[in-house]
């Protein structure tokens, strides 16, 4: 026997508004869909000091230091690939090419306006062939592919007019990541290999609910999988996986507590007064399959985390600019620990890289060699005394490899 035609409707009702309210769960923004992250808590351990051994997230390091002639002077690296045995960087804006000896191979593409060349180099991403690089002119708004052999392949001139900051090469689409200007435009868009806009990604700040646009990106953390990659940036508080559909999930709230950056309702002038005021932002962050590094400042002082992804916890919290080594000391040798003021990158996520200036390495590690502190592999030890020697003063870089475990 059917119900009544009355209790038909209630049913109906009740069946709706259930489903309603299901939905409008789903779909509320806030800090409702921030519980649901894994939050890294540095508020928690700001003033906290957590020591690491770099042997309890790394398997080895090495050492790579680079050749430097007249047709070869080298500043501050400012970004740094590797990919099989060649090593891309970027210093004082150029594009240069060493071997994985450090033997100095060739400039790539010239400074200028001209066809093939680049005004500023920003960001460089070394094709998955391995036989070309594509660099990112941040000042022209191009992207440049040049073969490693030297030869300008083609220019791609970039679909919007934002700055470019930062970008990724993967399965044929390039990711570029935008700031400073263009408030109106989604800060991260992707494009076909020919430059064509493929789409716009609105990716939104969850401790604030707005998207992201118009503020100072500076620098990205892209870790690339198959179909997705995980990116994180300056201002950003949550980690995102961008699916090659296009689909976004939040992974990670970077909880600063008390600690917020920018002031609320700060425009102009006044949005710097966070640093003068004591509220903290991440300044850099790198991403690997284990472990998030975060960089933070808070206008007093650096801070760095190193957020285990697997174990769900902060493992290491130290004071940058009072510790030695930025407090992850190197017990592989005694030689220059992770120290984040020269920025590291990360090689396809297994790898951090950095490069320290020669004058910089020799006195951290003639220091650190001579504190007699307990060392697990005796012969690496000899190995970089060695190295040492064999360095001067000059303004060559130090290319440091830690390989992540």
């Amino acid at each position: 026997m059917p119900p009544p035609p009355n209790t038909t409707i209630v049913m109906n009702f009740r069946l709706v508004a259930v489903s309603f309210f299901v939905l409008l769960l789903v779909a509320m923004p806030g800090r409702g869909v921030a519980q649901e992250l894994d939050v890294v808590d540095i508020g928690a351990v700001f003033n906290e000091t957590i020591p690491l051994n770099l042997s309890e997230i790394a398997s080895g390091i090495e050492y790579i230091p680079l050749e430097t002639s007249e047709t070869c002077i080298l500043g501050s690296v400012y970004n740094l690939r590797i990919h099989g045995d060649n090593i891309v960087l970027i210093s004082n804006r150029k594009v240069y090419l060493f071997n994985t000896n450090g033997k100095f191979i060739r400039k790539l593409g010239d400074q200028g306006k001209g066809p093939g060349e680049y005004v500023w180099a920003r960001d460089i991403q070394i094709h998955p062939n391995g036989e070309s690089v594509f660099i990112l002119d941040i000042t022209g708004v191009k992207i440049i592919e040049i073969a490693l052999d030297g030869r300008h392949l083609r220019s791609i001139k970039l679909p919007k007019l934002q700055m470019p900051e930062d970008f990724l090469f993967s399965n044929d689409h390039f990711y570029v990541l935008c700031g400073r200007g263009g408030s109106s435009e989604n800060f991260v868009y992707e494009m076909d290999d020919q430059g064509v806009l493929v789409r716009s990604l609105n990716i939104t700040c969850e401790a604030f609910g707005t998207a992201l646009h118009g503020f100072f990106q500076e620098t990205g953390g892209f870790l690339l999988h198959d179909n997705y990659f995980d990116l994180a940036t300056v201002w950003n508080d949550t980690i995102f996986r961008i699916h090659s559909s296009g689909r976004k999930e939040a992974l990670y709230l970077v909880d600063y507590g008390k600690f917020k950056y920018p002031l609320d309702g700060a425009k102009g002038s006044l949005v710097n007064q966070a640093m003068k005021k004591g509220y903290a932002f991440q300044h850099w962050r790198a991403i690997s399959e284990n472990y998030l590094f975060i960089h933070s400042q808070d206008g007093r002082d650096l801070k760095l985390v190193v957020y285990d992804r697997n174990k769900k916890k902060i493992i290491h919290s130290s004071n940058i600019r009072d510790e030695k080594n930025g407090g992850i000391q190197n017990n592989f040798d005694g030689g220059p620990g992770v120290n984040m003021i020269p920025a590291f990158q990360k090689n396809n996520g297994k790898d951090l890289v950095q490069a320290h200036q020669a004058i910089h390495f020799i006195e951290t590690s003639n220091e650190n060699l001579s504190e007699g502190k307990p060392i697990e592999n005796k012969k690496a030890q000899e190995n970089l005394k060695q190295l040492v020697s064999q360095l001067s003063e000059d303004d060559n870089p130090v290319v440091q490899i830690i390989h992540l475990k």
